[in-house]
């Protein structure tokens, strides 16, 4: 018989390296030239979770537009699909199957990570 030793075991917490809000954010995506609308579900300085009507391959290049409440201009950044699985409880009321959708950004446009990082510290910050 082999002994190994184990690094760690999980123990079901979320293993995420950046804390994530749950928000209610409006979000345009393009993909090969058509854009559609999606809403944003939690973000973190990391990514984004979409609820999508289709479901996306995994590593999917998308381009984003994020509106953040309290700013005027829109944080514009690209990410790629980590995951997607249906969202069951959100497609039971609605007309076509929902799934929920993590993108994690590759990189921004102009000031968009600060923006970003400035919303989120806000919104850590808020009772």
């Amino acid at each position: 018989m082999r002994i190994v030793k184990l690094k760690g075991y999980w123990d079901g917490s979320d293993r995420r390296s950046a804390d994530r809000f749950e928000v209610d954010l409006a979000v345009r995506y393009y993909l090969n030239g058509n854009d559609a609308s999606a809403k944003g579900v939690d973000i973190s300085t990391k990514g984004i979770k979409l609820l999508l009507d289709e479901k996306f391959k995994k590593d999917m290049p998308l381009r984003l537009e994020i509106k953040l409440a309290g700013y005027s201009d829109l944080i514009r950044a690209w990410g790629v699909v980590a995951w997607s699985s249906e969202a069951a409880e959100e497609s039971k009321n609605a007309e076509r199957r929902l799934f929920n959708t993590g993108i994690k950004f590759t990189r921004f446009h102009d000031a968009g990570e600060k923006k970003l990082f400035d919303f989120i510290a806000q919104v850590a910050n808020t009772p």
